[in-house]
């Protein structure tokens, strides 16, 4: 009678289910979808928590003790969720097509997703011991994820393995990476495709092969950026941006350069300020969005891109080009928005 009730349950229109869930006690905001298929199975509905504009394609599947999802989520069809204790899923988050995050469950089987974690199709992420993925790490697809390595009888001496594995901030893992259980990959890190990784690796390097080993850290890695070459990135972004624009909104824009001053003007009057020009400018390492009208200039935004911090206004123009820098790996942490 259950199964029967959770099939008919799964193709009801989604709007049925959300209010469903809502009378039965979980917390939902504004915007939630879930598409045909799909359905939550959390015991005690109160201890459903979902944020604003959160999406779930078709057929998502999520079983815990605890689900906690923040605002502007996109999960996407095909992809099953499973850890006993909780799951949690930061702001910002995508998950992709065919994914499945599960597998043998443990007492502890828990998965943890931070702000702006991206995880791309086709993914294996095991959750039979805890699971963290921190702020702002991007796993490619195809990528495989394990907690735990078993399958020959212990008792006679084969090797097995529980332990849980955790992928610090802004760590990146390209497609087909496999991790083994009890890794720690450090901050800042970079695996190479189709690596194995089996052992720990530290933040700020690169890695790659089988078994994956260590081949640039820091420095010789991760290179530090003069004012020029800040410059001469800047002036780059700028001019794919102007491309971009062209392409998909048919605006024109136009870029202006003076010493350390960049400046990109599109024809709805939004315009992108960069500037380098003096040690003491209060700007500097920032980008400034502003709206030009008849009388005067409104300032619409402020990146800060030295402590990765903005305000801004929800116009379309500000998001557009926030979600631009993103293929650059420029994220933002959003901590205020102009009324």
């Amino acid at each position: 009678m259950a199964r029967l009730f959770k099939n008919i349950f799964k193709i009801l229109p989604s709007f049925i289910k959300i209010k469903a869930y809502r009378m039965l006690g979980a917390k939902i905001g504004r915007g939630f979808k879930m598409g045909y298929g799909s359905f939550i199975n959390v015991k005690l509905l109160k201890n459903i928590s979902i944020g604003e504009n959160v999406s779930l394609g078709k057929h998502v599947k999520i079983e815990s003790k605890k689900l906690v999802i923040g605002n502007d989520i996109e999960i996407g069809n095909h992809v099953n969720i499973s850890a006993r204790q909780f799951v949690t899923i930061g702001d910002e988050s995508v998950i992709g097509n065919n994914t499945t995050i599960g597998g043998m469950q443990f007492h502890d089987s828990s998965f943890f997703m931070g702000k702006r974690v991206h995880v791309y199709q086709d993914c294996f992420l095991n959750t039979s011991k805890p699971l963290t993925l921190e702020d702002g790490v991007g796993v490619g697809g195809g990528t495989y994820i394990f907690t735990h390595g078993s399958w020959q009888n212990a008792y006679e001496g084969f090797p097995f393995a529980f332990a849980p594995v955790t992928i610090k901030k802004n760590a990146w893992l390209p497609w087909r990476v496999f991790v083994m259980p009890g890794v720690i990959i450090g901050e800042n890190a970079t695996i190479g495709s189709d690596a194995l990784v089996g052992k720990d690796i530290p933040a700020r390097s690169f890695a790659v092969g089988v078994p994956a080993k260590v081949i640039k850290s820091n420095h010789e890695y991760i290179k530090e950026m003069n004012e020029l070459q800040k410059i001469q990135l800047m002036n780059e972004i700028f001019a794919d941006y102007k491309l971009y624009v062209k392409e998909f909104d048919g605006q024109e824009a136009k870029i202006e350069t003076n010493n350390h001053i960049i400046e990109l003007t599109m024809q709805n009057n939004f315009r992108i300020c960069y500037d380098l020009n003096e040690k003491s400018n209060p700007n500097k390492n920032k980008l400034l969005l502003t709206e030009l009208n008849e009388h005067d200039k409104l300032e619409i935004g402020v990146l800060d891109l030295k402590n990765k911090r903005v305000h801004y206004t929800t116009d379309k123009s500000t998001n557009d080009f926030i979600n631009y820098l993103t293929s650059y790996g420029i994220r933002f942490d959003k901590i205020g928005k102009y009324a």
